[in-house]
């Protein structure tokens, strides 16, 4: 494929994404969608069954669209990572949305998880209860963010354990130098008195 037939590609991408974005945005938040009665349809159908997920979508397209436009490799690792991260984080967030709606009767809220999200909601809570489908997407996303973003909790918590342990230090020479201050002051004081 030719260099300018893969900017051609990349900036239909790039309208792409816009046109959802833009559709997104002024989805029932504006009288009339911004984008039409296309981009009506279309904010409506990605609302109903991806709920907040379908922000996410403009994103990955916009991400493509850039690979296209600057001829990197539409292949990368690198961004297919990216683009299954955004995924997963979507759909964990349209479950979150989903189960705190459903714990508070949020019907609000309910709208924004979208029928996938209330789906998988709802099988999590009819099957383990909701004391383990939060500790599950609690779970979820901790590991999650392990993978992409390459960190070990056992080093974090090591960390963490070894700054406390050194502030504790710290506190502790502070006291005791505050301590042989005052002792030094107690005997000047003594001495003065006599």
């Amino acid at each position: 494929m030719k260099k300018y037939q893969k900017e051609i590609i990349g900036i239909y991408f790039f309208f792409i994404s816009a046109f959802i974005l833009l559709s997104l945005f002024s989805y029932k938040i504006i009288g009339n969608n911004i984008m039409g009665p296309v981009g009506y349809g279309i904010a409506k159908g990605l609302i109903t069954y991806l709920g907040i997920a379908s922000y996410v979508l403009p994103i990955i397209i916009s991400m493509y669209g850039y690979l296209y436009f600057t001829g990197k490799n539409k292949y990368s690792r690198v961004y297919f990572r990216r683009s299954i991260y955004l995924i997963s984080i979507s759909i964990w967030l349209s479950i979150l949305v989903g189960f705190v709606s459903d714990i508070f009767g949020f019907d609000i809220i309910r709208h924004y998880s979208g029928a996938i999200g209330i789906f998988l909601s709802h099988i999590l809570t009819q099957s383990i209860g909701h004391i383990f489908t939060g500790i599950i997407l609690l779970i979820y996303i901790i590991v999650a963010n392990m993978i992409f973003f390459n960190f070990s909790l056992f080093s974090i918590l090591i960390d963490i354990k070894n700054s406390t342990i050194k502030f504790i230090l710290f506190l502790k020479d502070r006291v005791k130098i505050f301590r042989s201050k005052e002792i030094e002051k107690n005997i000047k004081i003594e001495h003065f008195d006599e």
